[in-house]
């Protein structure tokens, strides 16, 4: 099993990924009580936010203090956020909200980066810290997949009707008559819940801290396919870059036919060939990475004094955190992943697909469509590069 899918193990046991996608994605909220409150220890508890808030000391955007009825506190770009401010602030009822904790702690890295892995998706982590009867946000629903996985204390969610099927990203909502809850659930440590897109949520602690991370799921969405479709097509066919051209003395538009557009857009469409490869390239896109933050911590400076050393029965493995992408134009495979890129003669791409398939594995593994000092040389720079590492 690779660390990814011991990740997605963690995340949504005692459910398999495939019976989770079959029964709940995209479709109803799923809440996992496991009475385990270790369950996620050492991801991101009470101890880890003291030690992300004095090492990693968050500033502009990355932290934000929110609490109901209460102006927020945030901060300029290249403002830190003084510890004794945000401890002060959580005393007075303010809940720490820490965003892309995933790019900066490695064991949540880790966590998002199997989710993004597995589901094809781009994903990313915030992380809620609420003190005892507090709430920091009003009832909202979010343009996105959310999991929330409780890592310390208790908190009680309201789940409500859902307004709109699968709503965009970013579109704002008046102020609703949610109704009443349909759904009352107290998550407490160990425990997940999943919500799909649209779904109407509020949240409040009781007499406890309460800490939980949301990893926020963006998917591949059929809208951004048939737009980038009818983008190849304009670009292949001139006769779609022909304007509405104006008839009579006012100008008037000469009303094209709707059905006629339909058929010869569907003509042109299918002519495009499979969609895999548009699909792969729109996916590479969705999960590049939003923020260059160089190899992460994890064996780089060890692997880089071994790596003269490297033979074809030498042990390699993906660095911990580095979600990666591959996708193929023309000639060649340019390979993205945080921390770095780059980019190989196409006939590489079998190895490399084997790379991004394996959490461990021996040089002398990867396909044989590359000679074995082909292979050694390729490895070398994907530990030069910081995507893999020297397995201990």
């Amino acid at each position: 099993m690779s660390d990814q899918d011991r990740a997605i193990a963690k995340l949504l046991d005692p459910l398999s990924l495939p019976a989770f996608l079959e029964a709940y994605w995209e479709k109803e909220p799923l809440h996992v009580q496991r009475h385990a409150p270790n369950h996620y220890a050492g991801m991101f508890g009470l101890d880890e936010v003291e030690q992300y808030l004095f090492t990693v000391k968050p500033r502009g955007n990355e932290l934000r203090l929110v609490a109901m009825g209460k102006p927020d506190i945030v901060f300029h770009e290249q403002e830190e956020a003084p510890p004794r401010m945000v401890f002060q602030a959580f005393r007075e009822g303010y809940t720490l909200n820490l965003n892309g904790v995933h790019r900066r702690w490695p064991a949540v890295h880790m966590m998002v980066d199997a989710v993004q892995r597995r589901l094809r998706c781009y994903a990313n982590g915030n992380a809620y810290i609420t003190g005892p009867a507090s709430q920091g946000f009003g009832t909202h629903h979010d343009g996105h997949d959310v999991f929330v996985l409780q890592t310390c204390g208790r908190k009680r969610w309201r789940l409500y009707t859902p307004q709109e099927q699968f709503p965009l990203e970013g579109r704002k909502m008046g102020d609703e008559d949610w109704g009443p809850p349909v759904r009352e659930i107290e998550l407490t440590a160990g425990d997940l819940l999943y919500l799909p897109r649209g779904t109407p949520h509020s949240a409040v602690t009781g007499d406890c801290c309460s800490v939980h991370l949301s990893i926020g799921v963006r998917p591949l969405l059929l809208d951004a396919v048939l737009a980038e479709l009818i983008r190849a097509v304009v670009s292949r066919h001139p006769h779609w870059r022909r304007s509405v051209a104006p008839m009579g003395t006012r100008c008037s538009r000469q009303v094209p036919c709707i059905y006629e557009l339909a058929e010869q857009l569907s003509d042109d469409i299918r002519g495009m060939g499979p969609l895999e490869p548009l699909l792969e390239t729109l996916e590479a896109r969705l999960m590049q990475a939003d923020e260059d933050v160089g190899p992460g911590p994890g064996g780089y400076l060890r692997s880089l004094e071994d790596l003269d050393a490297l033979r074809p029965d030498s042990e390699l493995e993906t660095r911990p955190g580095h979600a990666s992408v591959l996708s193929r134009n023309g000639d060649e495979v340019s390979l993205g992943f945080n921390g770095g890129s780059m980019v190989a003669p196409a006939f590489c791409e079998p190895a490399l697909r084997y790379v991004l398939e394996q959490s461990r594995f021996r040089i002398q593994d990867l396909p044989d469509t590359l000679t074995e000092e082909a292979r050694v040389t390729l490895c070398r720079r994907l530990v030069r590069e910081g995507l893999l590492r020297v397995a201990a």
